[in-house]
């Protein structure tokens, strides 16, 4: 809370009760999955999050203790909704509800809020576009509309609220964390752009990874690739003598080299336990890609003597189209288990300043369906 407010009495808190409602796990795959589909493509992380759990309480048998498989079947990814909080600047306005999906293991979270769209909206008609990079507007520009926003209720209002998520978030990811828990990471990842102020006045050891843009396509545009997907692939493999199939713990350290984003190993041996990758004669690989926490595609890559050959396309379609069959099936027999192709999406995320992979990315078929930040968020005493 910044210096001189007090929080609005909605938002006042017993320190005794958390904010937050569990979802059981044995609730995920009957309620909490199909819930989410209809505010889809909003809610991609979070669903990819939810699969992520089911998965590994079907598949976390591992001879290695310290796995990250090991220890999400043990303390599985939490998926929480905060209690609605009423919006005091307006009766007419919609009660803020929070949908959260936090893993302990990787110290993330993701976030969407049912009134995000009349928050942009506000913001829109105070002159903000979150789809364009401000850095370099000029000062008087910016602090004519800053001052707009700040003598903005409903603005304000939905900011604070905003606020005391994010600080009981960063206090339940801590939790039981013994190592100077006040100053242990918390990853906000794909938080959309129109909260980037709230993020940023929350902590001064703030870290912005960020901005980076999400792409989605339709299950029936994959469908509509997919009878001609393997025999593409394979009439590849055939004519070079190569293979394909899933990437090994082996592959990590070469995957983590060539991406963009330096994971951590034991991260890169996660990325590659859904994934597929070419690999010739000699059986090294030479495109590839994998599978993040959410189920966004990961470290796609092509080795580049191998470029223009449409690898790419093809490895982005093939982890895309086994993460809808996935979702598939685990929405059998539940409300959803009917949703239309063209209504259930799939995502990849790219950094802003990567213009070719955007362009790669609408080159097949890709939409871009939000502007996002990457936030690292280091607690400090206090807060």
């Amino acid at each position: 809370m910044s210096p001189g407010k007090t929080m609005p009495a909605a938002l006042e808190q017993d320190d005794s009760k958390s904010m937050f409602h569990l979802i059981p796990l044995e609730d995920l795959q009957a309620e909490y999955l199909p819930s989410l589909v209809p505010t889809l493509p909003e809610t991609m992380c979070q669903i990819g999050m939810v699969m992520t759990t089911l998965y590994t309480q079907e598949h976390g048998q591992t001879s290695d203790p310290d796995s990250i498989t090991a220890k999400m079947s043990e303390d599985p990814c939490a998926h929480y909704r905060s209690t609605p909080f009423p919006s005091p600047a307006s009766e007419s306005q919609p009660t803020t509800v929070y949908h959260l999906t936090m893993s302990r293991v990787s110290r993330s979270c993701y976030i969407i809020a049912n009134t995000e769209a009349n928050l942009k909206a506000a913001l829109t008609a105070h002159g903000v576009d979150y789809a364009k990079d401000e850095s370099e507007e000029d000062a008087a520009t910016r602090e004519a509309r800053e001052a707009k926003i700040k003598a903005d209720v409903y603005i304000q209002e939905q900011f604070e609220i905003f606020r005391t998520v994010a600080r009981e978030v960063v206090k339940m990811l801590n939790e039981g964390v013994d190592a100077e828990t006040a100053k242990t990471p918390v990853y906000f990842c794909s938080i959309n752009r129109i909260w980037f102020r709230a993020v940023t006045s929350l902590y001064p050891t703030i870290h912005r990874e960020g901005p980076a843009i999400k792409f989605a396509i339709s299950e029936k545009d994959l469908l509509a690739a997919e009878s001609n997907l393997l025999a593409e692939m394979q009439a590849i493999a055939d004519r070079k003598g190569w293979t394909f199939g899933p990437m090994k713990k082996s592959d990590a350290p070469l995957m983590i080299e060539k991406n963009s984003l330096k994971y951590d190993l034991e991260y890169g041996e996660h990325v590659a336990e859904r994934s597929v990758c070419f690999r010739d004669q000699a059986g090294n690989m030479v495109a590839w890609a994998g599978s993040h926490f959410d189920l966004a595609v990961a470290a796609l890559y092509v080795l580049p003597e191998y470029r223009k050959e449409g690898l790419g396309r093809l490895i982005l379609y093939y982890v895309n189209m086994v993460h809808a069959k996935r979702l598939r099936e685990l929405l059998n027999g539940t409300s959803q288990s009917t949703v239309d192709p063209s209504l259930l999406y799939m995502h990849a995320d790219t950094e802003a300043y990567n213009v070719p992979t955007q362009k790669f990315m609408l080159r097949c078929g890709y939409k871009i369906v939000n502007y996002t930040n990457w936030f690292t968020i280091v607690p400090i005493e206090g807060n």
